[in-house]
């Protein structure tokens, strides 16, 4: 900072900060390099830093762009899989919710077994409102059941990388 300028720095600050030597370059991986580091991924997804070095060293590249893609690749890994369990719970959920609105219908429309006529309000109704109670219990606590096991799996899995 320059007092005298007013604590703004320099021309000659300012253009220098903003030169190309201090700009972060993207660097795009071969499909060679890419290959490899995703046959080191699969063995060991967690490199030190001495691994990073030694495999910088044998692929010619900074250890710190193999840090970062090994971040990159574990961030990816884990929404891949969250993507993938939020698709399977959607689906669990749907077929749950269908089972729910055939049970409803089900007990909606009763049909009286001796005349083959709409059933009036006797104990069989009675019976068949206790048992839809217990299955939509049921079906909560297998809701539950579900999300508890994919919660699980997911916790398990990014734990292990």
């Amino acid at each position: 900072m320059d007092p005298v300028n007013g604590g703004i720095g320099s021309d000659d600050e300012v253009s220098s900060n903003n030169s190309p030597k201090h700009k972060n370059q993207y660097h795009r991986n071969s499909p060679d390099l890419v290959a490899q580091l995703e046959e080191y991924f699969k063995d060991n997804p967690h490199p030190n830093e001495n691994e990073r070095k030694e495999l910088g060293r044998e692929l010619r590249v900074d250890p710190k762009r193999i840090k970062f893609w090994f971040q990159n690749k574990r961030n990816q890994v884990k929404a891949q899989i969250a993507r993938a369990e939020n698709h399977l719970l959607r689906e669990e959920n749907q077929k749950i919710y269908l089972e729910n609105m055939m049970m409803r219908e089900r007990m909606r429309c009763t049909v009286c077994s001796t005349c083959a006529g709409l059933a009036t309000a006797t104990k069989q109704d009675d019976d068949r409102k206790l048992i839809l109670r217990q299955l939509l219990v049921e079906n909560a606590q297998l809701k539950e059941e579900v999300y508890f096991m994919h919660s699980s799996f997911l916790r398990i899995y990014i734990l292990s990388i």
